[in-house]
């Protein structure tokens, strides 16, 4: 399948790009959140893609992806019964993945629900999809897209799945450090997230 396309971007708009790749020229619907990082026209370009077979409308689609953790974001909501790739684009779109995660790890449905498309039985359908890939999600974060105090999530979290935590578990209660917790060393992170694990 194809992974990722890199060439020159030919075309663009807040819902799609051409992209031009050794003479062959594909179209991608994008959601509006990579449309804000893409280049100038006649610049290089590289998207994360999946291509959609819509059986409904008989026809190929491609879709592209400025970040891994919009993808792997997109692939996870259209494996949910009736999300398709619109609604998907959408979520994407108007809310940033942090955002997304926050929304499930707090199963604040209201936050879903405000996104077009999506009504609070749909977002109740997202929260309880999708609180089982959460590390999923977290894993394929960029350092871009992370917050800057927690560039170091990602080292707690391995250390303690290493130790034998439940990687859902120690996600979300990773979420639940302060903003003092989150400037500590590395260890006393790790220190403080099992002991709040014991507490629940």
């Amino acid at each position: 399948m194809v992974y990722y396309l890199s060439g020159t971007l030919k075309e663009k708009s807040p819902t799609g790009v051409v992209l031009d790749v050794n003479g062959v020229g594909y179209e991608l619907r994008i959601p509006l959140s990579t449309y804000e990082k893409l280049p100038s026209v006649g610049q290089n370009c590289t998207l994360y893609t999946h291509l959609y077979l819509s059986f409904s409308q008989d026809e190929l689609r491609l879709y592209g992806f400025s970040t891994l953790s919009e993808k792997t974001l997109f692939l996870r909501l259209i494996s949910i019964s009736g999300i398709g790739p619109k609604i998907a684009l959408s979520v994407i779109s108007s809310m940033s993945v942090n955002m997304v995660i926050k929304a499930i790890l707090t199963e604040e449905d209201g936050l879903l629900s405000k996104v077009p498309g999506i009504g609070k039985k749909t977002a109740q359908r997202i929260i309880i999809e999708l609180r089982d890939k959460i590390a999923e999600l977290t894993e394929a974060l960029d350092t871009t897209d992370r917050p800057e105090a927690e560039h170091s999530f990602a080292e707690v979290e391995k250390a303690l799945i290493a130790l034998g935590y439940n990687a859902k578990d120690v996600v979300k209660t990773l979420h639940k450090l302060s903003d003092e917790d989150k400037l500590l060393p590395l260890e006393q992170q790790i220190k403080i997230v099992i002991r709040l694990l014991y507490q629940k």
